[in-house]
């Protein structure tokens, strides 16, 4: 369930990014496609927390899930109307109204879709506004810099190999440090062991081949043949598309090189991957073995604080006004997607980060414990802000403050000990919200107290 749930959480968030995307592109004018993807995207969020509440239902997730089937059928089918909704129970009603504006978001009106057209950018507020925007994004923060640093380094060792490697195709070195370091493959350790392996055996495909095929056509003809494999290849893994890509490099070389004898460039194309690899691990890792483990600190610290923003909205009152609780809620959902995004976040750069060698690996496996604590308080919250009304009371605020301060001590690797009772004012759904609310704060509090003593521990006996 867990599993299933990220999964829909990180297909959300990629929707989510590409609606924002698409506000950037429109700013700042409105149009009627901007609004029905805003309307669109808060019916998705409304379905998914309502599928979060009713977790324990076997028979109403099994009929959703049917019915969410159905929809993305219609969707892939390009059908004009959406499928009948079934007949749910009646505790299920809040859930059955946001599946009904997600549908009429998919299946608008013919009326919505006869308003005007959004109008062109004015000139020079378009051009004043992009600029500042262009501006804000080219502000960056101190990961960023060093991972530049980090890039540096190895591409000036890369260069200097140049007073070392005389033959001709030295620059394979920076070339192969340049692709292997792109930050959007994911693990750079992995993929600088794959680039390595494949490179062998794709030099020891290239040399059989140049061994008995001499130039002619008959090269051609394998030059084609591994050519069209390179797609394939690639869908497979990225050592299985360098092998080929490595094979059919040093076929070309041999084919386009001058005078009838074989001309094979395998050995210098290992040693300058070889070499390539060596310095990523140097510059990338070794010399740096806690920088990662550092950022993984400052990132859940992060995510610790979108909670509590997340459940400070959650949690505040609007007094029985409709048009206070329609603000409170637009303000809960932007804290929702703030807080998930944080946790998706970190849990991806958590699984790039495990291919990594140790102490790298080891440590962000010892923190997927505490990011699912995270999501769990995350789901709290939104089961009980899902169940909230226009006139329904919200915890003591000296509750949430507390918990607020739970969640601080957590950030400040600090215990109170503290021993506190909860109000009595509060209704019985209320209490048993904040409960397993300091629950989950405890049991992770205590995890995080696992890790750090774990951590001392391997440092210690590293040092002995």
């Amino acid at each position: 369930m867990r599993t299933t749930l990220d999964g829909a959480l990180d297909s959300y968030f990629t929707l989510y990014s590409a609606l924002l995307n698409s506000k950037y592109r429109n700013f700042p004018e409105r149009s009627q496609e901007a609004d029905r993807q805003a309307a669109l995207l808060q019916a998705l969020d409304s379905t998914l927390s309502h599928l979060i509440a009713i977790n324990k239902d076997t028979k109403l997730l099994a009929d959703s899930a049917h019915l969410l089937e159905e929809i993305a059928d219609a969707l892939v089918r390009k059908r004009k109307t959406p499928p009948p909704l079934p007949d749910f129970p009646e505790q299920a009603s809040g859930f059955v109204y946001s599946l009904t504006r997600l549908m009429e978001s998919l299946w608008p009106s013919s009326a919505s879709d006869s308003l005007p057209r959004q109008k062109r950018f004015s000139v020079k507020t378009s051009l004043k506004q992009r600029a500042q925007m262009g501006l804000k994004r080219l502000i960056v923060g101190k990961e960023v810099i060093t991972q530049a640093y980090v890039f540096a380094s190895c591409m000036g060792a890369a260069f200097a190999t140049r007073y070392v490697i005389h033959e001709n195709h030295w620059f394979w070195v920076p070339l192969t440090i340049a692709l292997t370091m792109k930050p959007d493959f994911g693990s750079v350790f992995a993929r600088t062991l794959m680039r390595c392996l494949g490179t062998i055996f794709g030099a020891c495909i290239g040399t059989v081949v140049l061994y008995l095929l001499p130039k002619g056509v008959a090269l051609i003809v394998v030059i084609g043949i591994l050519a069209a494999l390179i797609p394939w290849a690639k869908m497979v893994s990225y050592a299985t598309q360098v092998i080929i890509i490595t094979a059919v490099l040093l076929l070309l070389l041999d084919l386009l090189s001058t005078g009838p004898m074989t001309v094979n460039y395998a050995g210098q194309r290992v040693i300058d991957t070889i070499i390539a690899g060596v310095i990523i691990l140097v510059f990338n890792y070794f010399l740096w073995p806690q920088r990662k483990n550092n950022v993984l600190g400052k990132r859940f610290d992060e995510v610790l604080n979108a909670i509590k923003h997340y459940l400070k909205s959650a949690c505040q009152s609007a007094n029985g006004d409709e048009a206070e609780f329609q603000k409170i809620t637009q303000e809960v959902f932007k804290a929702k997607i703030a807080a998930s995004q944080k946790v998706s976040d970190l849990r991806t750069e958590l699984h790039r980060l495990m291919l990594a060698p140790a102490p790298v690996g080891v440590e962000a496996t010892s923190w997927f414990p505490l990011v699912a604590g995270a999501e769990r308080l995350c789901d709290k919250i939104t089961v009980y802000f899902i169940h909230r009304t226009v006139d329904s009371a919200p915890p003591a605020s000296s509750d949430i403050h507390y918990l607020l301060d739970q969640i601080e001590h957590i950030q400040k690797h600090q215990d109170d000990g503290e021993q506190y009772s909860f109000s009595e004012k509060n209704t019985e759904q209320i209490k048993a919200f904040l409960f397993g609310l300091n629950e989950e704060i405890t049991n992770l509090s205590k995890l995080l107290e696992t890790n750090i003593r774990s951590k001392s521990m391997a440092g210690h006996e590293a040092l002995a």
